[in-house]
């Protein structure tokens, strides 16, 4: 299941008003100060044993084992020297996020800017300075910026309601106090948005991806034993995806490290026992990541891939496609009104998710041994092509 390690700081906070000059490009160093403990989320690949495309349809269920391969998010408020205004007029800059995935020697620089708390937040990949070195935008990744756009726009609209909610309780509350507020989850995030920029890093387990030529070049046999050879997040010679569901862990761990950094969710941790207040948070997780998953993929899948990455091995039925098809349908037609804030607030309901996710395991004795074929695929090229045949009855 998605797990969580590391905490966060209590800062005080400071309001974080429009810029109006003509910005300077952020800049960034190794040696910042943190403005916040580092914190990682991490969310194991899948294996679907059965139920095999029967999946996409209800109530068909399918049985989805969690590997112990998984995808590690860490992220970690850092301060800044430069102060980077909006490059917008006309929208408040929220935020940096800088995205690191070494595997890959990317590094992404986004700024999160917005019109109003209402609407959805804007995400621009920045040419910035990283140590020293000029980098410009690299090529688009729709999961790492959908996930921004839609988590971090619900976190904000979340943090407003509890902000609302917790003014008007203080204003009708009659008994005084000189002791000092404790600062709520909206003024942490604008305080530390405002004094820096928020660090992520991304790495995968090198099962998710084919080994076979790094193999072959260390004259290492082709056992899984030989996985232990390699350094942790090795990158790979060649980029062939082994089928574990990379995407689905990539999506539901940032999001798992954007709640804990963003708005100071509590996600459970691996040997310990879950409140109720932690299993909601979870449940969040998950529908964040549904979400996300649908809008970057540009398809309604079955979601089976995103759930085991959120709540482990299950025994799965989907949830109602309807359900998150409104934010397809509102992005291709013209007419439709513009999705907003309120519109992923909506969908964050739990009544609203009739899927099924009952916990599953492997009995005593038995364990689950995949081969590397050193082939990719593309999950929504095929659920076309198999639907396209009318296999499915």
């Amino acid at each position: 299941m998605l797990l969580a390690i590391g905490g966060a700081a209590t800062l005080l906070y400071r309001h974080h008003t429009r810029a109006t000059a003509q910005p300077p490009l952020l800049s960034v160093a190794t040696s910042n100060l943190s403005l916040s403990p580092r914190v990682t989320a991490s969310a194991p690949g899948k294996v679907l044993v059965t139920g095999g495309y029967q999946v996409l349809e209800k109530p068909r269920r399918g049985i989805v084992v969690a590997g112990d391969a998984r995808f590690h998010t860490s992220a970690q408020w850092k301060s800044t020297s430069v102060a980077a205004p909006s490059t917008h007029s006309n929208l408040d800059h929220v935020c940096y996020v800088v995205v690191r995935s070494g595997q890959f020697a990317r590094t992404s620089c986004y700024e999160i800017s917005s019109s109003s708390s209402k609407e959805l937040c804007q995400v621009v990949s920045v040419p910035f300075y990283d140590d020293g070195t000029y980098h410009e935008p690299p090529s688009h990744n729709p999961y790492v910026h959908t996930t921004l756009v839609y988590c971090v726009t619900a976190l904000m609209a979340l943090m407003e309601q509890q902000y609302l909610t917790g003014r008007i309780t203080t204003a009708t509350t009659t008994a005084a106090t000189t002791a000092t507020p404790t600062p709520t989850p909206l003024q942490r995030f604008h305080h530390r948005a405002s004094q820096g920029y928020l660090d992520i890093t991304l790495n995968a387990d090198n099962c998710f991806y084919s080994q076979q030529q790094v193999f072959a070049e260390r004259q290492l046999p082709l056992l899984s034993s030989s996985y232990a050879k390699l350094e942790p997040f090795a990158r790979p010679t060649t980029v062939s995806k082994t089928g574990l569901g990379s995407s689905a862990t990539l999506v539901s761990s940032l999001v798992g490290a954007l709640m804990m950094s963003v708005s100071n969710h509590t996600l459970p941790r691996q040997g310990t026992a879950s409140s109720a207040a932690t299993q909601r948070n979870v449940a969040l997780a998950h529908q964040l990541s549904q979400l996300c998953h649908v809008v970057a993929q540009g398809k309604v899948g079955s979601g089976f891939d995103v759930c085991t990455a959120v709540y482990g091995s299950i025994c799965y039925e989907r949830y109602t496609p309807a359900l998150l098809g409104r934010f397809l349908n509102g992005a291709e037609d013209q007419e439709a009104a513009p999705l907003t804030a309120q519109d992923i607030l909506d969908v964050l309901d739990e009544e609203q998710w009739d899927h099924c996710a009952l916990p599953f395991g492997l009995p005593t004795g038995i364990e689950m041994v995949l081969g590397d074929i050193a082939q990719g695929s593309s999950t929504p090229s095929m659920v076309r092509a198999f639907f396209c045949c009318g296999w499915l009855c």
